[in-house]
């Protein structure tokens, strides 16, 4: 019995064992079940599902409920030819929080097309492939729209939008789309809208910008946006009379057949830390009656190919703007205000750098300096005033004033036929900020760095301008160089002092040596110590190098061939910050005595440079040094700001 007993449970086992097979193949046919519609057919969707991969000719889609979601499985909806008028994926009216993926759609009048569908809940579009439609992505009269990683190409309008709040559109690639990439059109109210990390390029001849505002708008966001390449415009706004509350910022715009922003009617809107560079005409185009209280404020331009470019250009009623802290360099004019009376307008702390003179016309009252006010200025002194008038030569006004008192600012004044008065006009005193001491000049050997012995430079250490074919020594000590990279070496020290919140200084030990371990930081922006900092693998090089323009030479002195990750560096940390960078894209010079490693900033997605610092060793000129630098710039005898962060040790 016992044996009988033992077999009744051991079959027992057995058909539970089968029992479960059975209960899970019945369940699997519904977990990879797949629908097939027919072709030349409108197939309507009422629950989630899934397509099976095929390619689907003339076929319509219609979302015809609540919260489905649409998954093509990358299959082909083909619609053959887009003037047949034929839609491939459609919402119904009065449907809302659907989702359409992984669609490949083509060669329709709409690629997908929302409208009167839904006033509250999101609706998405995200993953899919939109080829030679009228219009990729058409959302009307609906809200929360969803546009999120897809990719256009060749469409005549890629995503376009009218009468639609709150859209966001992030994270598409757009490649070639005659009438641009993202279109809010003319018909539109659109409001609390998104365009965010997107990349554009079009070599397709066209004047309509890449992204394109054609709407009355409030509170529009517009950030983190690449245009690499393009026949028109990187962005254009004219909304007529109603567009306030705009920020654009931390865009990069790089080889534009027009301007790079044409703002046309802006309101209490803001244009920040913005990189525009190769442009055919003007960097920042503001135009029209109504664009008012507007900040411009932190971008870098450069490089207009037109004889009358402007690398800022301020037309008709712009009025109680601010312009500050911008680089322009390489225009035909820095600045330009023309036309019509563009009053009122406070313009301070910028570096212009070309071989016009900003130019003024008309009956007009600008301010091209604030009085002396204390606070860290665009070429590092401790003090707000004017401008920085420079030409690409280096024998521009402030290139070459006097500056006795080292003040950081010009002993004369600036006054021009074109009425630009300039009573406080930076000059080329090089300074050094620290975490929180007053600003100090730098002394005539090296640098003596007063802050705390761990880490200085929450301000620049130092801001210099750099040109191509020049070897520039801390001391602004020159010799020759390529022209796609500069050279700086010197020595760094520390001057060690117990002070009281308030800066004054309780005793002094005198200057000491940096220490192995100190660092010297290098970029062409002001960098936000946060830890938001990594490591820059060759990918980010040969995007610095072909996006940006760095070294971006024929030869063998690019960028990619001299900084790389195969040329190896020490492990180093940031301040306090968690972790350590290795495995960074470096380079190595005097035979591995001087290192100068490439990071990544995050926040701004751009290059920042590290030179560890070797105490006493042997320059390349035979002097004893405690760093080299070797740094791109962008043209081949350019000119390039730089600021200089310190963490001595």
């Amino acid at each position: 019995m016992e044996n009988d007993s033992q077999m009744t449970r051991k079959v027992s086992r057995s058909l539970l064992g089968v029992i479960i097979v059975v209960v899970t193949l019945l369940f699997l046919p519904n977990v990879l079940s797949c629908v097939a519609p027919q072709n030349n057919d409108i197939f309507v969707v009422n629950k989630t599902s899934v397509l099976c991969k095929n390619t689907y000719l003339n076929l319509t889609i219609q979302l015809n409920n609540n919260s489905i979601e649409l998954n093509c499985n990358q299959s082909i909806l083909d619609g053959f030819d887009p003037s047949e008028g034929w839609t491939g994926i459609t919402i119904n009216s009065g449907k809302e929080n659907t989702t359409v993926k992984n669609c490949i759609v083509q060669n329709y009048e709409n690629g997908y097309e929302t409208g009167h569908a839904d006033w509250t809940n999101p609706d998405y579009v995200i993953n899919n492939t939109f080829i030679n439609n009228t219009i990729g992505v058409y959302a009307y009269f609906n809200y929360h729209v969803q546009i999120t990683n897809n990719t256009f190409i060749s469409n005549t309008y890629s995503a376009r939008v009218s009468n639609t709040k709150y859209i966001n559109v992030t994270d598409n690639k757009f490649f070639n789309n005659p009438n641009g990439g993202v279109y809010f059109s003319s018909i539109a109210i659109v409001d609390g809208s998104r365009i965010v990390d997107n990349y554009f390029t079009n070599d397709v001849s066209n004047p309509s910008a890449q992204i394109r505002i054609s709407s009355q708008t409030d509170g529009l966001l517009i950030k983190n946006n690449i245009i690499n390449y393009s026949l028109s415009p990187a962005i254009g706004i004219n909304g007529g009379s109603v567009v306030t509350d705009v920020l654009v910022e931390d865009n990069i715009a790089r080889n534009i057949n027009g301007s790079g922003f044409i703002l046309y009617g802006l309101r209490n809107s803001t244009i920040q830390n913005n990189v525009i560079s190769d442009v055919f005409y003007d960097g920042i185009h503001v135009n029209y009656n109504f664009a008012e209280n507007i900040i411009i404020r932190g971008n870098d331009i450069s490089d207009g190919r037109e004889t009358t470019s402007s690398g800022i250009y301020l037309t008709n009623n712009f009025q109680y703007g601010t312009i500050t802290s911008n680089t322009v360099r390489n225009f035909s004019y820095p600045l330009r205000i023309y036309g019509g009376k563009p009053s009122f307008n406070s313009i301070y702390n910028n570096i212009f750098i070309t071989n016009n003179f900003a130019s003024m016309n008309g009956n007009v009252t600008n301010h091209f300096n604030i009085s002396e006010t204390s606070g860290s200025n665009i070429m590092g002194g401790p003090t707000l005033g004017g401008n920085y008038w420079g030409n690409m030569d280096g024998d521009g006004f402030s290139d070459m004033c006097l500056d006795d008192d080292s003040n950081g600012f010009c002993d004369g004044e600036i006054y021009n036929a074109s009425s630009i008065e300039d009573h406080l006009p930076l000059s080329a005193t090089v300074f050094l900020s620290m975490l929180s001491t007053s600003v100090r000049n730098m002394t005539s050997s090296d640098f003596n760095i007063l802050g705390s012995e761990t880490w200085v430079g929450a301000g620049p250490a130092g801001s210099f301008f750099a040109g191509g074919r020049n070897m520039t020594e801390i001391n602004i000590s020159t010799t020759s160089q390529t022209g796609h990279w500069v050279g700086l070496w010197g020595s760094v020290g520390l001057n060690r002092t117990l002070e009281d919140a308030s800066g004054d200084v309780f005793y002094t030990w005198g200057v000491d040596v940096a220490g192995e371990g100190s660092k010297i930081f290098i970029a062409n922006y002001s960098v936000e110590f946060n830890c938001n900092q990594t490591k820059a693998i060759d990918k980010n090089v040969s995007f610095s190098q072909s996006v940006y323009g760095w070294a971006d030479s024929s030869g063998i002195d690019n960028l990619t061939e001299t900084y790389n990750t195969a040329n190896g560096h020490q492990t180093f940390s940031i301040n306090n910050c968690a972790g350590s960078i290795s495995d960074s894209a470096a380079v190595n010079l005097m035979d591995g005595a001087f290192n100068v490693t490439m990071i990544w900033d995050k926040d701004r997605d751009l290059p920042l440079f590290v030179s560890l610092v070797n105490p006493g060793a042997t320059a390349y000129n035979g002097e004893s040094a405690d760093f080299e630098i070797l740094l791109p710039v962008r043209t081949d005898g350019g000119i390039e700001s730089y600021y200089l962060y310190g963490e001595l040790l």
